[in-house]
């Protein structure tokens, strides 16, 4: 493990952020550690259609999976709660759910990207 691995590793398991942090900040600042610290982790990504403009997007869950085998066996057991949890976040917004995969961060700001977002 290299010195920047061991320092990263070390952060994560210490820092503990104030109650008062919101759940977003706190999750851009997990995802720069972990791009800063070059690791490579999935979260479960759900392709939609909305009634908003643009009308197509990847939507990530905040949980992250340290392996994209893991990730999926998350989706093969959890299906159905996955899209109920979809449709209760989106409400009406909600068209449909076109597909559901596991992937980066980075890779879902890009097709979000491709997408107009």
């Amino acid at each position: 493990m290299s010195l920047i691995e061991s320092d990263c590793n070390r952060f994560v398991t210490m820092c503990q952020p104030p109650l008062f942090h919101l759940a977003e900040k706190l999750d851009l600042f997990i995802l720069s550690l972990y791009n800063t610290c070059m690791l490579k982790v999935f979260f479960i990504t759900a392709l939609i259609h909305t009634t908003m403009t643009p009308d197509t997007g990847w939507m990530q869950w905040t949980q992250s999976y340290a392996t994209q085998e893991a990730c999926h066996k998350v989706i093969w057991e959890d299906f159905d709660k996955i899209h109920e949890a979809i449709k209760n976040n989106m409400g009406r917004k909600l068209v449909g759910i076109m597909e559901l995969r596991c992937m980066t961060y980075d890779e879902a700001l890009n097709l979000n990207a491709k997408l107009g977002h």
